[in-house]
């Protein structure tokens, strides 16, 4: 364990650091966020967190108008969207504050890009705080640079922000039992954190976000309270009584849709996701409305680098490199706070991946409803790969000095792959599929989808913009995604005279066809595009096809100065 006297500047260190990381994210991510195109479903979040700005600053404007149940009801209704009010009250000014420096794509992805930012900076405090520093950058930078986990930290979804938050209540629970065990530090100089309160108060707080966000949050008391159960059972009362109170607040008071017809509301939300509509994938050359059981363990088997699976096996296996067997109480040695940490992570990694196993539980578009199980996964592999790192250069060095540096290259090493597969990738990294199937390519010939969200429908506009004719009619395949594809122009990303437009109906007098390799979206009109082939353009990621530009039925014979 760290004398007293080090782990104040420790401390210190540790939360400089985890700025900076923060820091960087944010930037990283915000001048990435516009090369992403639109998904399915950001144009109704957008719409919604505009409401919502709209309700804040009506709220401040006129307190009781924006408080009348007909405003609520106008400007929170939840109809076609079912998600909780957390992420549309902070996406909305997030967005018209980032407006002047960033371009419109960018600007509506800030909020997501701001939590994603904060995860980063804990999961690196998290790490440091049990292991060493150069393990908390591995799984700092290393989540980041998961090109599937890169790619959903730029989106206005909710999927990143519950991941985000879920892990933050858990990394809180862990600390709340550890400082609840620990003797009071010599220097009566507290932190903040130093206390178990502070600790309590916030896993309340990031449960209430994590459930105020997406219906994931509720798998954070099967992962926190089962662990304190076992590990500190004086804490299960306290934490059960935060998660409840202090969740149901954030939950409630951050979702003005539930403060009218409270009961009703609430029981509408829950039975959209017990009843959720099937959305259909293509799984290994099959096509399923419920995919089978294993689909979100080989999902992630596949779609992570193979190098953070190796090393997440062997983090369990090191068990928090068992030079000595823990003495009394487990937050008294460090052995045991790593075993405990460990335990921890693994037992959220099954219970934010099994529930998605369930046979009635919804299985599609890759690993997206199930992202939380990445962080704990990473603090896996951080371990692991402190534990061998550390086995591999301990015989070449005589000093703790002269190991460091050996550990960082070794790092840096580790995390190079990682790099080049995200940048490869980029802005395809929800196509991301490793080599334990041959990539993306591997992955399309053995029957995976190769895009699902509609983000690569984006991959058509550069091409579009130089070579469609003036008006021309491009029809694309989705109809629902023609409103979609208007916003392109609206933002300025795609020529203003081409109409759109959808529907079997429209094919006959299209110019030009947009089609993204996505077959149980295919009707008759699609797949009989895709057969006959002749794409104008196609855009590929390592060999298979994401998105085609076809000749529609009014494109001259002639093709001069096209180029694929």
């Amino acid at each position: 364990m760290i004398p007293p006297e080090g782990q104040r500047g420790r401390q210190l260190l540790n939360r400089r650091t985890a700025a900076l990381l923060a820091l960087a994210t944010f930037v990283i991510l915000a001048l990435t966020a516009g090369d992403y195109g639109l998904s399915y479903d950001e144009p109704v979040y957008m719409s919604r967190a505009m409401r919502a700005a709209e309700w804040l600053s009506l709220l401040c404007k006129s307190p009781g108008l924006a408080l009348r149940a007909e405003t609520i009801l106008r400007l929170w209704d939840a109809t076609g969207d079912e998600q909780p009010g957390l992420m549309k009250l902070i996406a909305g000014p997030a967005m018209f504050l980032s407006a002047a420096w960033l371009p419109p794509l960018a600007a509506m992805r800030t909020a997501t890009v701001l939590v994603a930012a904060v995860l980063v900076a804990a999961l690196y405090a998290f790490v440091a705080g049990v292991w060493r520093r150069t393990e908390a950058l591995f799984a700092a930078i290393g989540l980041l640079l998961m090109p599937r986990v890169f790619a959903d930290c730029h989106l206005l979804a909710q999927d990143a922000p519950v991941m985000a938050w879920s892990f933050l209540a858990v990394a809180a629970a862990y600390q709340y039992a550890r400082k609840l065990g620990a003797e009071p530090p010599a220097d009566r100089r507290l932190y903040l954190s130093d206390r178990p309160g502070f600790w309590l108060v916030l896993l309340g707080l990031c449960f209430g976000a994590a459930v105020a966000t997406k219906v994931n949050g509720l798998f954070v008391p099967a992962i926190v309270l089962p662990w304190l159960a076992l590990y500190r059972r004086q804490a299960v009362l306290p934490a059960l009584v935060s998660m409840v109170g202090l969740g149901t607040a954030i939950f409630v008071g951050s979702w003005p849709w539930l403060w009218v017809e409270p009961l009703q509301h609430l029981g509408r939300y829950l039975s959209f996701f017990g009843k959720h509509y099937p959305v259909q994938v293509t799984y290994f050359g099959h096509v399923y409305a419920r995919a089978p059981w294993h689909y979100p363990l080989v999902m992630t088997a596949i779609t992570t680098p193979p190098l953070v699976l190796v090393l997440a096996v062997a983090g369990l296996a090191g068990r928090g490199r068992p030079e000595g067997e823990p003495a009394g109480d487990w937050s008294e040695s460090l052995v045991g706070l790593r075993r405990a940490a460990l335990a921890l992570m693994a037992w959220a990694f099954l219970m934010h991946i099994l529930p998605g196993s369930l046979p009635g539980s919804p299985k599609y578009n890759g690993v997206r409803l199930f992202l939380p199980v990445f962080p704990p996964l990473m603090v896996l592999a951080a371990a692991g790969f402190g534990w061998l790192a550390r086995a591999a250069v301990r015989p070449l060095a005589s000093s703790l000095e002269e190991e460091r540096p050996r550990v960082m290259v070794l790092m840096v090493l580790a995390l190079l792959p990682m790099l080049a597969a995200t940048a490869w990738t980029h802005p395809y990294g929800l196509s991301y599929y490793n080599a334990l199937i041959g990539g993306t390519r591997g992955a399309v010939e053995r029957g995976m989808e190769a895009t699902y969200w509609g983000e690569t429908y984006a991959a058509a506009l550069p091409w579009l913009n130089q070579h469609a004719p003036q008006g021309a009619k491009v029809w694309i395949n989705v109809p629902g995604f023609v409103s979609s594809m208007a916003m392109y122009q609206g933002f300025g990303m795609l020529r203003p005279d081409l109409e759109l437009t959808g529907g079997p109906e429209a094919l006959q007098q299209a110019d030009l066809c947009v089609v993204v390799n996505k077959p149980t979206e295919w009707g008759p009109e699609a797949r009989g595009l895709v057969a006959v082939g002749g794409a104008l353009y196609v855009e590929e990621l390592g060999g298979a096809p994401l998105t085609w530009v076809f000749p529609g039925p009014r494109w001259p014979d002639r093709t001069e100065g096209v180029q694929p």
